[in-house]
């Protein structure tokens, strides 16, 4: 099957929670889109169901900032540098989703596949993220004193 065809089926609340973790990447110098980055934008999309179950489990958005802004800044400062010959400022790439994030990503297809539904929402990615689990995603959730399975019972509720 066509890549095109699974993001057709992605809710528009999944993509804005990738399109905003990409986003957040760039703005935090990273040169990928770690799992943590998407737990992040996760807690912060309004109305998705991920949100309102990371809310309920009392998920502190401020710790998963403080946890993505110790990750070392890896990209180069695309535009600060110029070309002294052309005077363009180069342009760096987006940051990709790293191996763990495309892991999560895939869970949640399957997740979504496997509940019989015909979308692929931000509650399969969470799954997806829960059910990976990251070292970024184990970090977070000992700093707020949470056990995977506490989330992994709330989707399933």
């Amino acid at each position: 099957m066509r890549p095109e065809k699974f993001i057709e089926n992605f809710s528009t609340h999944l993509k804005n929670v990738i399109a905003n973790s990409i986003s957040l990447a760039i703005n935090l110098n990273h040169d990928s889109v770690s799992p943590a980055h998407l737990l992040y934008t996760l807690s912060d999309e309004p109305g998705a169901v991920a949100a309102e179950i990371l809310f309920r489990v009392k998920i502190d958005p401020n710790i998963l900032l403080e946890q993505l802004e110790k990750i070392p800044r890896l990209r180069q400062n695309y535009g600060e540098q110029e070309n002294l010959k052309t005077e363009k400022k180069s342009s760096a790439p987006l940051p990709e989703l790293s191996s763990a994030s495309k892991q999560a990503l895939e869970k949640a297809m399957l997740i979504a596949y496997e509940q019989g539904h015909n979308y692929i929402g931000t509650e399969h990615l969470l799954f997806g993220l829960m059910k990976q689990m990251d070292k970024s995603i184990k970090i977070i959730l000992i700093a707020n004193n949470l056990n995977p399975d506490i989330i992994i019972k709330e989707l399933e509720n």
